[in-house]
């Protein structure tokens, strides 16, 4: 029988996607009757270079877009593939401010509905720096070689250095965390198991409690080298 692979907690957080979710507001339009002061609630398409405004917000990150539609809804399919090759595509989407949005976002009058200007084969990814330029659209069904190509060279071009060396130094960084996660996991199995005998007052608990602390001393280290080297430096700072 094959090993399972599975990542420990700290690189499962590493490697997280961190999805933002832009509401698409709503904007007052005059009611029109000329005798009255109400106001309609009514959606229209905003200018594409208001949208990227409100997608990007405060974040100089390039944009990763994924719209969502009916088939796909709740998930990620359209960026993962579910393989190990996924953990390559984490990775890079660190250095992206990742938004998601809805299927609704190809109605005419969706506020967003102008970052989709195409009629057909309308991409489920595009890239992009905070303002659009530069943007890159993918179907969704790429191989993940076109992917890490796109995606690497959206990082080249909105940060100063190079994301591959930071991709080795990570690689080695995720299995030191694994190897700190399960050295810690087993200590304080141990040392549960010892406080059940002598109700943590031995010298045998205070070892591993000290075994536990250098661990954590040791993890916190490696996770401080790991943003030192995940730091590329924006062209553009905030």
């Amino acid at each position: 029988m094959p090993i399972e692979f599975t990542r420990r907690s700290t690189s499962k957080e590493v490697l997280r996607l961190d999805w933002d979710y832009p509401v698409a507001k709503k904007f007052a339009a005059n009611a029109g009757d000329g005798k009255t002061t109400s106001a309609r609630m009514a959606e229209y398409a905003l200018p594409v270079a208001d949208v990227y405004k409100i997608l990007s917000g405060d974040d100089r990150r390039p944009l990763l877009v994924l719209r969502e539609c009916d088939k796909c809804k709740g998930s990620d399919v359209a960026l993962l593939s579910r393989s190990l090759g996924d953990e390559r595509t984490k990775l890079l989407a660190n250095w992206f401010h990742c938004v998601k949005l809805p299927p609704d976002v190809l109605r005419k009058n969706h506020p967003f509905s102008k970052l989709y200007p195409e009629q057909d084969k309308v991409p489920h990814l595009f890239f992009s720096s905070y303002d659009g330029k530069g943007r890159v659209t993918l179907g969704g069904d790429q191989k993940q070689a076109d992917l890490w190509k796109v995606m690497t060279k959206a990082i080249e071009d909105n940060y100063q250095k190079s994301p591959k060396p930071a991709l080795k130094a990570m690689v080695s960084l995720l299995s030191q965390f694994d190897s700190f996660d399960i050295l810690e996991e087993d200590y304080k199995k141990m040392l549960r198991d010892e406080m059940y005998k002598s109700g943590g007052k031995s010298t045998k608990a205070d070892k591993l409690r000290a075994k536990i602390a250098e661990v954590q001393k040791k993890k916190a280290s490696a996770m401080k080298r790991a943003k030192a080297v995940c730091d590329l430096k924006l062209v553009v700072s905030k």
